[in-house]
């Protein structure tokens, strides 16, 4: 989710830097960081809970978000429907550990209503659907600033609220400490969260 602001920070500042930024699922940058293929990974903090092995890794907290709800101003959804829970969702794929800490009312009653109509991987796309007045989405603000101050998103009443917010983590083997380069990019990573 922070992919392109993370990377015109990092570029901007560590331009002789020979950088490489990957994206994908917990599973398949663990895997790069096992195998040394990457220094560390930044990703949801919660994802420590329900990896195999979870005492090869160290997680720091280093970023959060607080989450919100958006959606298209013209957004058919708005003017029909008073529960937004009724509406159409587009949400990343919620890992097993998130669909534990979701309440079983909450889980109910998106199955009831199929508002939970796509799961996709990709957060870019659940923010175009939203654009779009397809579904609405949760993501963080930062991912949508200059769609809010356009106006072709408004934030919305969150209406599930165990989204409230999201923690980003730096994952690193145990066995590996960081270097003092790595030290200077983590610190560049948090001075840019704090201006967000």
């Amino acid at each position: 989710m922070v992919t392109v602001p993370l990377a015109e920070l990092l570029y901007t500042h560590f331009p002789d830097l020979q950088l490489r930024i990957c994206d994908g699922t917990f599973e398949e940058l663990s895997k790069k960081l096992l195998s040394h293929e990457v220094d560390f990974v930044l990703y949801d903090g919660q994802e420590i809970n329900y990896v195999s092995h979870p005492e090869r890794f160290v997680a720091t907290p280093v970023l959060s978000y607080p989450l919100i709800c958006v959606g298209s101003p013209n957004s058919p959804f708005l003017k029909q429907e008073d529960d937004l829970l009724k509406c159409p969702w587009a949400l990343p794929y919620i890992s097993t550990g998130y669909r534990r800490g979701l309440s079983d009312t909450l889980r109910n009653e998106l199955k009831k209503n199929g508002a939970h109509r796509y799961e996709i991987n990709n957060m870019l796309s659940c923010i175009e659907l939203a654009k779009r007045g397809l579904a609405f989405t949760i993501t963080t603000r930062m991912n949508v600033e200059q769609e809010l101050k356009s106006g072709e998103l408004i934030e919305l009443e969150k209406p599930l609220t165990f989204f409230d917010d999201h923690q980003i983590a730096l994952y690193r083997l145990r066995s590996r400490q960081l270097s003092d380069v790595c030290r200077r990019v983590l610190k560049a990573i948090e001075s840019f969260a704090k201006f967000r």
